[in-house]
């Protein structure tokens, strides 16, 4: 069956050749007639900033194929990998994609699929194997594992797909698309060899240029030392909260003290979360309230291809609130709600900015539209 638009969440973070490969396999694989991506922003879901502006990002993304990008949310880009995937499926659904593609390291929709069967579906015995693991000290991903080989036959196999990253967030995907039965879910293999993570490390350890989480010391300070109730950010529960308040007064640069408040129980990925959420103000409450209602009800395009210009009135037609080009619509456009959204996610990218041009003094970060090579950035 060929599709009309498949539809790709992604971070590209940085960009590499295992997103470019991603995107040509898409189009082949669904025979989508167009590409839509939604990126996350500045900052990103495993905690912290992204080492390359979104704007950076976009264009690579949109060199490589895509024709349109559009921007997750902030508040729902540093989330869990349930909220994450849940956030961009919703929002692509809302936008009418057909499709959806991708990444996995197991590169099987059948095999995925098993697991977000038993892990949507889970059993009285296997919510009680959760619960005992997680009363054991383990983190939430372990005590799933665990629960999996205690109570799953054949469970090995479930758990060990379920310990590998990108086979997680792949069966969160899947688990979101049960609302929306009419989406088809495609998987591409992962390039072996071929790690964001890795691109990153390797630029740090060259000396290239990027921002990461310790670059946002001084402003996590500021905001542990007038910050009131802890708890009310979201990923931070009391014990957490105590944790952070006790070892934020010895350690006070943002990735020695993740690494210090890190246990079996809080993995470096939550802590991570936790502090980018401190970071950034966003709570609980604006979690899931926005959750509750749909998560948004607007798109902002970050950029598209000229040849692929008729996607945003394509997209226009069929989702249900305004798709912003301009931020200088947002005013008259958008309700209360989704504004306060929007103004998190521009506090976060005007704190990135600020950040980045402090630690890189001689560079200028123009925020204006640029036009080149049959591609608008917005």
């Amino acid at each position: 069956m060929k599709h009309s638009i498949c539809g790709i969440i992604a971070e590209f973070n940085p960009f590499h050749e295992g997103h470019d490969h991603l995107i040509r396999e898409a189009g082949k694989l669904t025979g989508a007639e167009d590409i839509v991506c939604i990126m996350s922003p500045d900052f990103v879901q495993r905690g912290g900033p992204a080492i390359e502006d979104k704007y950076t990002r976009t264009r690579a993304a949109l060199e490589a194929g895509c024709g349109c990008v559009l921007e997750l949310p902030v508040q729902f880009a540093t989330a869990s990998a349930g909220t994450f995937a849940s956030a961009g499926v919703t929002l692509l659904a809302k936008a009418g994609i057909d499709c959806l593609c991708f990444g996995s390291e197991c590169g099987s929709i059948e095999a995925l699929s098993v697991l977000a069967d038993v892990l949507s579906e889970e059993t009285a015995e296997f919510s009680d194997a959760v619960r005992s693991a997680l009363r054991s000290g383990l983190s939430y991903p372990s005590a799933i594992e665990q629960a999996l080989l205690e109570t799953v036959p054949g469970g090995s196999g479930l758990a060990s797909s379920y310990a590998r990253p990108n086979d997680r967030l792949a069966v969160e995907y899947l688990r979101a698309l049960k609302a929306f039965p009419g989406i088809e879910a495609f998987t591409v293999q992962r390039l072996p060899g071929v790690c964001a993570s890795d691109v990153r490390a390797r630029r740090f350890a060259e000396g290239g240029r990027g921002l990461r989480s310790s670059d946002f010391s001084s402003v996590l300070a500021e905001k542990l030392l007038t910050a009131g109730d802890l708890t009310i950010f979201e990923d931070v529960d009391a014990d957490l909260a105590s944790r952070i308040r006790k070892l934020s007064v010895t350690h006070t640069d943002f990735e020695e003290l993740a690494a210090a408040v890190k246990t079996k129980a809080y993995t470096r990925t939550r802590v991570d979360r936790a502090l980018t959420h401190i970071l950034l103000g966003i709570t609980s409450d604006q979690v899931r309230h926005a959750s509750e209602c749909g998560y948004a009800s607007y798109l902002r395009v970050l950029g598209y291809r000229k040849d692929a210009k008729h996607l945003i009135g394509q997209l226009s037609a069929v989702f249900p609130g305004p798709v912003l080009l301009k931020l200088s619509d947002a005013e008259t456009q958008l309700s209360v709600s989704d504004l306060a959204l929007l103004e998190g996610n521009l506090f976060a990218s005007d704190l990135w900015r600020a950040v980045r041009l402090l630690k890189y003094r001689d560079e200028a970060l123009s925020r204006k539209p640029e036009r080149s090579a049959g591609i608008m950035i917005v």
